[in-house]
């Protein structure tokens, strides 16, 4: 893979076979990509580039606090501070991925909340729901008026 160039440049080849355009590293025929007797530090870098950039990422998490997510106006404030640092670049996509599935999930549980404490209401206040909801209260009205389909009909004399 080495090849002859001027003296400035790298005399290595890129796999695709192309001459490598990178200048050479002083008083060394290739640049630090290429260089064999670099290749450990390249190996060192890499993995220390990877754990930095990861680092950096949890530093700037908007929710390694733990956000109170009891209203689901906070639990959209805090979607929208995942939006602002996955936009900025702050927040990796799959962190954001996760972190908008446990949000959808925090809502779902608060709707489920909430429909408990409204038959618990509606329980205490007598109102029946059990069994279809609505169409009961329609039944019973309908029940109430004497006919199945809800018009009113007159006894025959």
């Amino acid at each position: 893979m080495v090849r002859s160039k001027d003296a400035s440049g790298c005399t290595a080849t890129t796999k695709t076979g192309a001459a490598c355009r990178a200048q050479a590293r002083p008083g060394r025929r290739f640049c630090f990509a290429h260089d064999p007797k670099l290749a450990e530090r390249r190996k060192d870098g890499r993995s220390r580039g990877g754990l930095t950039r990861t680092a950096a990422l949890r530093e700037a998490d908007p929710l390694a606090e733990r956000p109170s997510l009891r209203t689901p106006e906070q639990v959209l404030d805090a979607l929208e501070g995942v939006l602002a640092n996955l936009l900025a670049g702050r927040m990796s996509e799959r962190r954001a991925t996760a972190a908008g599935y446990l949000l959808q999930v925090a809502l779902r549980a608060q709707d489920h909340s909430f429909e408990e404490r409204l038959a618990a209401v509606e329980q205490a206040a007598g109102i029946s729901t059990a069994g279809g909801g609505r169409d009961d209260i329609g039944a019973e009205t309908r029940a109430h008026r004497g006919s199945d389909d809800g018009r009113e009909r007159t006894a025959p004399a």
